[in-house]
């Protein structure tokens, strides 16, 4: 299967932030972490990670403090017969993306403000589905 996302993280925080938690479909390259207090995929302060997504249903991603005292979550798709759609919860940073196409491009900065969310490629109504919710594209 081809990319169907092309997801861009950056650490915008001054704490390294590991991945906690990638509910539904997997995201090559990253790896959640297996049991409390054990770091799955380490962001440090300041970088940039990217990763190809091949799939075309909903995808969804944490990323915590160590102690998980703050957690930025992710939400993305880029359905076969749908608009593109992402959202970031809680300043996960989420910056205008293009409702058509594939592959699209989401970037997060984590720490800061959502430019944009689910259904509003360059506006934030802070519209978001239920964190987790697996439900497959149309």
């Amino acid at each position: 299967m081809s990319t169907r996302i092309y997801l861009k993280i950056t650490n915008t925080t001054k704490t390294d932030l590991h991945c906690g938690d990638v509910p539904c479909e997997p995201i090559p390259g990253m790896h959640p972490a297996p049991e409390r207090g054990v770091p799955g995929t380490i962001i440090k302060a300041g970088e940039t990670k990217k990763f190809e997504i091949p799939t075309n249903d909903r995808v969804f991603c944490e990323f915590a403090t160590m102690d998980y005292s703050v957690v930025y979550r992710m939400a993305m798709t880029c359905p076969k017969s749908s608009h593109n759609s992402a959202a970031g919860y809680a300043r996960s940073g989420l910056r205008p993306y293009s409702r058509t196409g594939t592959p699209v491009y989401f970037e997060f900065l984590l720490g800061q403000p959502s430019y944009a969310d689910w259904n509003h490629g360059d506006e934030n109504h802070e519209d978001a589905p239920d964190y987790g919710d697996c439900s497959r594209g149309p």
